[in-house]
């Protein structure tokens, strides 16, 4: 059985960039700032919009999907 864990890389890329947006703006560089913003709100669309779920295998407390536990076991849960 496979086991998960959960995928920030994408909201974490998306906090860098909004840190660049706060160093852009004290620099009065505005058009680049909101370029970087628009590049944030793209990535947590991204985000939120997918399972973010990865296979991890080296993980203490990831999860198993439900249906490959109930083929383990061989019953519904």
């Amino acid at each position: 059985m496979k086991k998960y864990s959960h995928d920030y890389t994408k909201a974490a890329e998306a906090e860098s960039l909004l840190y660049r947006v706060t160093r852009l703006m004290a620099n009065e560089c505005y058009d680049a700032a909101l370029e970087r913003v628009n590049e944030a709100r793209e990535l947590l669309q991204t985000y939120l919009n997918g399972d973010n779920m990865v296979e991890d295998s080296d993980v203490y407390d990831g999860w198993c999907k439900s249906y490959e536990v109930e083929k383990e076991l061989g019953r519904k849960l």
